[in-house]
């Protein structure tokens, strides 16, 4: 496949998605500067978390989920670090080799990530295999003998024209909106439930108050008006005949 449909690099992070009909060395530089806006968000996250496990492992989830969405999920997806001794067998469709991604996990630490954008293949895992060390997505099959976690990958995604791409986005769009139309609602909601309930607090104030300055009043033996609502009945009384 010489071309496909994905997000411009240019769109990724900010404004509306833009669709291009890209060859496969410019789709590389389009995902390389996709995965590179999730390292610089991994840096910023990592000034303020002292969790280099949280770090890694929302780097890559962030990164997969990037290159699905720039790519309309026309692809399968590895990445990985502590990957010197791995082997990917039948490698089918790779878009071109990538440069390894560097991400700060804490001052001063920097850990390397190798990006993988495929058709199919077979990929043998011999470095760590928690989930902060590599993710993937659109595996095949997944299975571990005493030598590696092998993940294959022996579907190629499918590919979507132009026309299949706008429809996708519509529909997006359209639960984008009635997302926000439930949030917007959820939230005006809120308000008139606050509004009622500071109403009902400021007629329960005047109540007491009414109350207060009329057994002020009939202490003092000064004819004052009659609380405008009933009388409120002191701690304790009730009208329930005894037995």
């Amino acid at each position: 496949m010489a071309s496909f449909v994905m997000k411009a690099a240019s769109a990724v992070g900010g404004g509306d998605p833009v669709q291009q009909v890209v060859s496969m060395a410019d789709a590389a530089t389009h995902i390389m500067d996709t995965v590179r806006v999730e390292s610089a968000k991994a840096k910023e996250a990592a000034r303020n978390d002292n969790n280099e496990f949280n770090i890694r492992k929302n780097f890559l989830d962030n990164a997969v989920a990037a290159i699905r969405d720039a790519t309309y999920s026309q692809f399968n997806i590895v990445i990985c670090t502590d990957q010197a001794h791995d082997d990917f067998q039948n490698l089918t469709g790779q878009i071109l080799p990538m440069d390894l991604i560097d991400v700060e996990v804490s001052q001063g630490k920097i850990v390397n990530f190798q990006v993988y954008v495929f058709e199919t293949g077979k990929y043998l895992r011999h470095g760590k295999w928690e989930r902060d060390h590599w993710w993937w997505w659109g595996e095949s099959k997944k299975f571990t003998d005493p030598f590696a976690m092998h993940v294959h990958f022996e579907k190629a995604q499918p590919k979507l024209d132009a026309a299949q791409i706008k429809q996708k986005q519509d529909e997006e769009k359209k639960k984008q909106e009635e997302a926000e139309k439930a949030k917007k609602a959820a939230e005006q909601t809120q308000v008139h439930a606050s509004e009622h309930e500071a109403q009902a607090l400021d007629i329960n104030a005047q109540s007491q108050a009414e109350d207060a300055s009329y057994l002020y009043g009939a202490q003092q033996g000064e004819v004052s008006a009659a609380p405008s609502h009933p009388p409120m009945a002191p701690v304790g009384f009730t009208n329930r005949e005894l037995p």
